[in-house]
């Protein structure tokens, strides 16, 4: 593949990058760099059908683009035909396509199958008439077993650009951004793409960036980033434009020739006020699956976590946390919002966040910060809107990735960005599933041998699988941990850790989360960690929710003049730091619930006092003092105690009612996840075959 460059001030590489409104750093003392402008409205060379900025997802990395493909809906006319071993399927287009090139994807399976087989893509222009489709299935498939589906997306027109506000350049003005092809053309563009940014100044043009993506090379379909100083332009108004083009061969028709280009939105951006470079950055490190007892420091005699017990004796650790909802995708919504599952309405994979509610990240990002995530999809699929506000959202969707955690990635990929991005202020979000089950630690950390005593074997081994788990967990967060410190950035970065949902390992003889409101499931760590903002080796006494970890990082890492807090039912637990003791707060009470075929079941804590209402049919209202029987077997059925938690529901069901009207009556729509991401809910025992 031959590729030209010429670049100002340029550096380009594949990896995790970041590319919407943030802050790009320089040595320092931090010279911290904030947003200056973003894309204009499209001003465009040549008429196009997309409308402003979306998700692209390049790889496994999701990045705000203004180049993605907008589907088109095709519907079936009648039902398929065989012919050997090919099926044909008569499909009639949408009315906004006719006439207009479409990229078809043919994907089909075998029913009872977990995933779709997808076939090269083909190029239609459909008329007001029916088309036909071709699906070759091969020998030994049986046909009546076959289930066939199209998507169609429409083929950009080529060339085409887009322009970038007016921009009178300071000193250190730079723009960023990211390039490359989008996926969905693999197999059927066949010529390279010209990737161009040109800025004109009066009434001159300067090339500042020219590379070239050849659809031949599997690098090519990776996100590419991009660094350009504008400092030539001091003082001058610049007019800059992005544009993508085929490199056509004599003889090649270019209406027959596709190319989907991918474009990140670009940014410029510029040093920031002196004033705001205190602001600090911030880590979200969600453990999945963590129950708050065998971390160490609240607890564990196992030696399963030196690392989070260091982290907490370095910061401060909330003694009672509870999670909002025993299962992951509902849990995380809530540690990201601030609000219940009752009003974000996200209860599992197949919900979208309502687009009025914010999302930490999007919080962030307005107070400009540098935005990035690394997950491990599934439950937080970018579908269901986990991926707003963040600059690139990773996730690892490859199909062998089904249940085991990948923990030494997720850190392997935040070092790699912090290694960038640390000269930036930066929000970074890491998930991980390694002490999610099943159990299955490396050998080097499967060393917990002692039996539990009174626990049936195959309890005692679960829970040494899960020790052995959340002791390699624990040792891939110190080398985070000892990232930061080797960048110099543990000063001024505030680091939480926290899990989604805690575990049943036989406790109530029983192994799991998603239908159990115990105790063990439900109770949580909470780890903060902001040298000169949190006292060292605070112990901190009260109740505190999921629901009050977004509203007390955005209340530690400040913010720009004017930004807003988006409302929330947490609160913020930064005004407990000066009240470690807070007696008072032990009356707060704080939510969960659970939802299943036979019934929605709710929780109230205040402090270790549970009350349980609803639930299966017939299932009695409890009360259970966690002080007295911390195991939980049996809830007291005092008449006084159960009206005190119907009180306490009555209570949290109004304010609920009255946030939501607050917030428009928010309501979740339905997500469509791909087949990947639905193999590895199976997998993780989420979804049913």
């Amino acid at each position: 593949m031959s590729v030209r460059s010429r670049i100002a001030g340029l550096s380009t590489g594949f990896g995790l990058a970041l590319v919407w409104g943030a802050l790009l750093g320089c040595s320092g003392p931090p010279e911290r760099l904030e947003v200056v402008t973003g894309l204009a409205e499209a001003r465009s060379a040549v008429a196009l059908l997309a409308l402003g900025p979306d998700e692209k997802v390049v790889g496994e990395d999701y990045r705000p683009s203004f180049e993605t493909p907008r589907q088109r809906p095709l519907s079936r006319d009648g039902e398929p035909t065989l012919a050997g071993t090919t099926l044909r399927q008569s499909l009639r287009p949408g009315p906004l396509v006719k006439g207009l090139p479409l990229l078809i994807e043919r994907i089909w399976k075998l029913h009872g199958e977990a995933g779709w087989r997808t076939l090269a893509p083909v190029r239609v222009v459909p008329e007001d008439r029916p088309f036909e489709l071709v699906y070759e299935i091969g020998e030994g498939v049986d046909p009546a077993k076959v289930e066939l589906s199209a998507r169609a997306f429409l083929v950009p027109p080529m060339p085409r650009s887009r322009v970038l506000d007016d921009l009178v350049v300071g000193e250190g003005f730079a723009l960023v951004g990211a390039f490359g092809l989008d996926p969905v053309a693999r197999g059927l563009a066949r010529r390279p793409v010209v990737f161009r940014i040109v800025a004109r100044v009066d009434d001159d043009s300067h090339v500042l960036f020219e590379d070239v993506r050849d659809p031949a090379s599997a690098a090519s379909f990776r996100w590419s980033e991009f660094r350009i100083s504008l400092d030539r332009f001091v003082g001058k108004t610049v007019h800059i434009e992005v544009s993508s083009a085929l490199r056509l061969e004599p003889g090649d028709d270019p209406a027959q020739e596709v190319g989907f280009p991918a474009w990140s939105v670009p940014t410029v951006i510029a040093p920031q006020p002196p004033e705001q470079r205190e602001v600090r950055n911030v880590v979200l490190i969600s453990l999945d699956t963590l129950r708050a007892d065998y971390v160490g420091a609240y607890g564990q005699p196992l030696a399963t976590t030196p690392n989070l017990d260091r982290l907490a004796s370095e910061g401060a650790l909330f003694e009672t946390v509870y999670t909002t909802y025993p299962s992951t995708t509902a849990s995380h919504m809530s540690m990201l919002t601030g609000l219940y599952p009752e009003v974000h309405g996200v209860y599992g994979p197949t919900h979208s966040l309502p687009p009025m509610l914010p999302i930490l990240a999007e919080v962030l990002r307005g107070r400009r910060y540098r935005t990035a995530a690394v997950t491990e999809d599934a439950m937080l699929a970018a579908a269901v809107g986990f991926h707003r506000g963040f600059d690139s959202y990773r996730e690892y969707k490859s199909s062998d990735r089904l249940t085991e955690g990948h923990v030494g990635e997720v850190v392997d990929d935040a070092l790699a960005w912090l290694e960038k991005h640390h000269r930036e202020r930066f929000f970074l979000f890491l998930h991980t599933y390694q002490v999610h089950g099943p159990y299955t630690p490396p050998p080097a950390y499967d060393v917990f041998t002692a039996q539990p005593p009174g626990l049936k074997e195959e309890f005692a081994a679960v829970r040494r699988g899960y020790a052995g788990d959340l002791l390699y967990t624990d040792a891939e967060i110190g080398r985070l941990l000892a990232g930061l410190d080797a960048l110099g950035e543990t000063e001024r970065t505030i680091v939480v850790v926290t899990a989604d949902h805690g575990e049943e390992l036989g406790d109530h003889g029983v192994v799991g989360h998603t239908w159990y409101v115990t105790d063990p499931v439900l109770r949580i760590p909470l780890l903060v960690r902001a040298p000169g903002l949190v006292p060292a080796g605070l112990r901190i006494a009260g109740t505190a929710s999921l629901v009050d970890v977004a509203p007390t990082i955005l209340d530690l890492a400040g913010g720009v003049s004017g930004a807003s807090t988006p409302a929330v039912q947490g609160t913020s637990l930064v005004r407990w730091l000066a009240d470690p003791a807070g007696a008072s707060r032990r009356d707060r009470v704080v939510f969960a619930e659970q939802m299943t075929r036979t019934g929605h079941t709710r929780v109230m804590y205040r402090g270790r006092e549970k009350w349980r209402v609803g639930g299966s049919p017939g299932e009695a209202p409890a009360f259970f003092d966690l002080r007295a029987s911390p195991i939980e077997h049996a809830g007291a059925a005092d008449a006084a105690r159960v009206a005190e938690g119907r009180a306490l529901l009555e209570r949290h069901r109004a304010a609920t009612e009255e946030i939501r009207i607050t917030l428009g009556r928010p309501k979740a729509a339905r997500a469509q996840v791909d087949d990947v991401t639905q193999q590895k809910l199976r997998a993780l025992g989420y979804v049913e075959e």
